[in-house]
Order: C-alpha cells, then sequence, then structure tokens
C-alpha cells in the first residue's frame, strides 16, 4: 500500500510517469491534499493532477464527478482551476451548470476556468455566448458576460455592450468592471467597437451606464477621446462630471490642463478633488503647483486676485526653478512654494488696496503648510 508521503514526494519532484502508474490510489490522495491549507501542495497537487488528467482519460472522469459531487468547497474550486488548465472542453457544460448552484465564492474558480477553455475552444465560447441570449436566469447572464470579458476576444464585445448598457451587470461591481476593462482593451484596436463606445457616452439615457463607458473611454487613453470628452464637460450630472475628469486624467493629454485648472476653485469637493488627482496623473508642472496653491487652503486669494494671475505667478516659479541648474559643487536649498505664492500675493494686494478696494484689505495667513520644491543652487 502506497503512503502520502511517497506520493507527496514524487509530485514535488515533479515524477508525473511514476506517479500515473501507481493509479487511483495516488490520484486519490492528490485528489485528498487539495484542501491542505498550505499553498505549495496545493500548487504540487494541482500540478500533478493536471498532467496525469491530460493523458488518462479516468483520472479526467474522476476530477469532473469530484466538481459535480464533493461537498469539500476548496476541493471543488481546486477540481475547477485544474479542468481550466486542461482546456477540455467537455468540461464546459458541468461548469456552467454547476454556477447555478454552488457557493459564490468557488464561483470565481468557474469562470476562469471557462474562459480559459473558451480561448482555446470555439464551442465553448459559443456557449458562453448561447447561455447569454437564452438563459433567463441574470446570474448566469453575469457569469457569462465575466468570462467573455476574460477572454479578450473581439467578437464578445457586442454582448459586452449589451450587457452593459441593458442593466444585467447593474448590481455587480465585478462584473461591471471586467465588461469595462475589456471593452476599453478591445476599442483600442478595433474601431467599429470605439464608435459604438463614443455613441453610448454621448447619448445612453441612463447616466450610471454612461458614466461607465467614458471610462471606457478613459482606460483606451486614445487622444481622440479628448474632443468628446470636452463635449461631456459641463455635463449637468456630477457622476458624468467626475467620470469625465478622471478619464481625462487617464488619457495624460495636456490640452486639458487648463480645463482642469479652473476647475479646480468648483464648490463641490470632488469635482475638485478629481481634478487634482487628474493633474496629478498628467504630471503637468503647471497644474501641480496650482494643486497645492488651492490645498494650501489658498482658495479665496486666488479667487481674489483670479486665476490668470494666479497662474502668472506659479509660471514665474517654475522659471525660478529653471533657472538654478547643478553644476560640480551645489548646495540643496528648499524654497516653499506658499511662501512664494504669498509674497507675490501681498505684492498685488497692496497695489489694488491702493486703488481704494476695500474688499481686498485682508491679511494673507502668516503661517501655512510646508510644501518645498526642492532646488540646487550653483556655489
Amino acid at each position: 500500500m502506497i503512503t502520502k508521503e511517497e506520493v507527496m514526494k514524487l509530485a514535488t519532484l515533479g515524477r508525473i510517469e511514476e506517479l500515473a502508474k501507481l493509479g487511483d490510489e495516488a490520484v486519490d490522495i492528490l485528489i485528498a491534499e487539495l484542501q491542505d491549507p498550505h499553498f505549495n501542495t496545493n500548487q504540487t497537487c494541482i500540478n500533478s493532477l493536471v498532467e496525469i488528467a491530460k493523458s488518462d482519460e479516468e483520472t479526467f472522469q474522476r476530477l469532473v464527478e469530484e466538481l459535480k459531487s464533493n461537498k469539500d468547497l476548496k476541493i471543488k474550486a481546486n477540481c475547477a482551476k485544474i479542468l481550466g488548465m486542461i482546456k477540455d472542453p467537455r468540461a464546459a457544460n458541468i461548469l456552467i451548470e454547476g454556477l447555478k448552484y454552488d457557493n459564490y465564492f468557488i464561483i470565481q474558480e468557474y469562470i476562469e476556468a471557462l474562459t480559459e477553455i473558451a480561448k482555446t475552444n470555439e464551442n465553448t465560447f459559443q456557449k458562453l455566448i448561447t447561455e447569454l441570449e437564452n438563459n433567463k436566469e441574470w446570474e448566469i447572464k453575469e457569469v457569462c458576460i465575466r468570462s467573455l470579458s476574460l477572454t479578450m476576444d473581439p467578437r464578445a464585445a457586442n454582448y459586452l455592450i449589451t450587457g452593459l448598457s441593458n442593466g444585467i451587470l447593474a448590481y455587480s461591481s465585478t462584473a461591471q468592471k471586467a465588461c469595462i476593462i475589456a471593452l476599453a482593451e478591445i476599442a483600442k484596436t478595433n474601431d467599429d467597437i470605439f464608435q459604438k463606445i463614443i455613441h453610448h457616452s454621448l447619448n445612453n439615457p441612463d447616466d450610471q451606464v454612461r458614466a461607465n463607458y467614458i471610462e471606457i473611454l478613459g482606460l483606451t487613453r486614445d487622444p481622440r477621446t479628448v474632443d468628446f470628452l470636452l463635449k461631456i464637460f459641463k455635463d449637468k450630472n456630477i457622476h458624468i462630471r467626475v467620470a469625465d475628469i478622471n478619464a481625462m486624467g487617464n488619457i495624460c493629454d495636456k490640452r486639458v490642463v487648463d480645463l482642469l485648472i479652473m476647475e479646480m476653485i468648483n464648490r463641490n469637493s470632488a469635482i475638485c478633488r478629481n481634478c487634482a488627482m487628474a493633474l496629478e496623473k498628467i504630471g503637468d508642472p503647471q497644474g501641480l503647483a496650482f494643486k497645492k496653491i488651492i490645498y494650501e487652503k489658498s482658495k479665496k486669494y486666488v479667487k481674489k486676485i483670479g486665476i490668470v494671475k494666479t497662474l502668472e505667478i506659479i509660471k514665474e516659479y517654475i522659471e525660478l526653478i529653471k533657472d538654478y541648474r547643478p553644476k560640480e559643487r551645489v548646495t540643496e536649498i528648499k524654497i516653499d512654494l506658499y511662501s512664494f505664492f504669498r509674497k507675490v500675493f501681498e505684492k498685488e494686494s497692496n497695489s489694488r488696496m491702493r486703488m481704494d478696494l476695500p474688499e481686498l484689505k485682508m491679511k494673507p495667513p502668516k503661517r501655512g503648510p510646508m510644501l518645498h520644491a526642492q532646488l540646487r543652487v550653483a556655489t
């Protein structure tokens, strides 16, 4: 009688032929060890069973039976994973059937297994589409969309667009995210799908659906989308505007920097915060400096002297930084952007006060958070 230690030793050493010769007894031990909490043991058993089942029909059928009837969720999940790695299309129907009854926590393994099979087997791919079109249970439709999303197959794009647009995925953020990522990847190389996404981002009657399509536009990182995003920028719905700003940040096109800067003094904190994050992604020095000024509680001063004058001050500051270049011998000096801004503000404010504008007779703050720009000055 063979022991567990002998089987695991052969599995660890990768001696698959010897394991296969041991027959059902070795397979029983490997399947039982699939519930082991240690990752290395789990992975060793999975890899061994994959190799054995590829050439042994009895082992394959045993894995299918365990998937259908075993009550241990970890063993069921690992059997699904193994069948996905084998990529045998005969497992597809069992995996789809299992989605109706099994615990939610192992469904992810089912989805990944179906995805791996569908990538290499046309019948499985079509089976997922058939289930999506004909099955009346929205849970199954959602799972099929998630699986089709992971295949990244352009043929699935129209079905993903339908699923995203008709509310099937409204209650599943995971499925929505998978669908959004897949459509963004497909749209990068498929102009027809790109145009459909543009259409939905502009015209879909559901604001949440529009926000999803705007997110897709941002993930494509296609410069052509900027013109469409600019059309959406002043939308009345705050969620649409936030999605639009985030998309601009993902595209990293410097044409939108001035627009984002103008919105930084918006009273809505979500708009201001997302503009700041977008400017951070774009990395434009003027935008980043403006963001620092705003977040150092200088918004009221910016409103007093105006955005145009503020940007002039920032440009002057940036030019100051550019004037210093490290040479052979350098000394590091810290210049506070806030202090620089305050000094110029005082000068500007005083000049206006001499014009008898009483509303500007407020003193600038004496202190502020220290956000330093590192400069190197030649000595």
